[in-house]
């Protein structure tokens, strides 16, 4: 006969990885995308359309790319694409979901398009998701210390 305050050992993992499962939030994995570049008729537009938040906020213009993905746009003051410092400080995910994610860029960063070399025919089955010919059209090229991203931290600890 079993002692009723205890259970046989063979259960013992699963209700140990039952008990886990409740009390732990669920976690996923979350992914961002940004278009780093200029936002003018002549070098590169955001992704995928519309007129991004620029300083202080993110860069989301809330409609969705042809892979149903949202992009953050990290654009210059006046649409030219730098040299500005700037911080984005909630960064939306691919769902459009806002986080506590930001990206800080410092006043030495450039941006180009595609006057300039920028790809205007993605492949898809080379790219994948990043196979968006807005996000590809313009781009920024690496100039010193331009572009950083803060130290995440759990929500809980921001005080945003």
């Amino acid at each position: 006969m079993m002692n009723p305050r205890t259970f046989p050992a063979e259960w013992r993992p699963a209700l140990l990885a039952g008990l886990f499962a409740a009390l732990v939030p669920s976690l996923h994995a979350r992914s961002w995308l940004v278009d780093l570049g200029p936002n003018n008729t002549a070098d590169g537009e955001v992704t995928p359309s519309g007129t991004p938040a620029i300083n202080p906020g993110n860069g989301s213009t809330g409609v969705a790319d042809a892979n149903g993905n949202y992009w953050n746009n990290v654009v210059g003051a006046g649409g030219t694409g730098g040299p500005v410092a700037m911080s984005y400080l909630r960064l939306v995910d691919t769902t459009n979901a806002s986080t506590n994610i930001g990206l800080t860029l410092g006043p030495n960063w450039k941006s180009n398009g595609y006057q300039n070399g920028g790809l205007d025919n993605p492949d898809p089955a080379k790219l994948g998701n990043f196979a968006i010919t807005k996000a590809t059209r313009d781009y920024q090229p690496r100039s010193g210390q331009a572009l950083q991203s803060p130290p995440f931290r759990h929500p809980g600890q921001c005080g945003c």
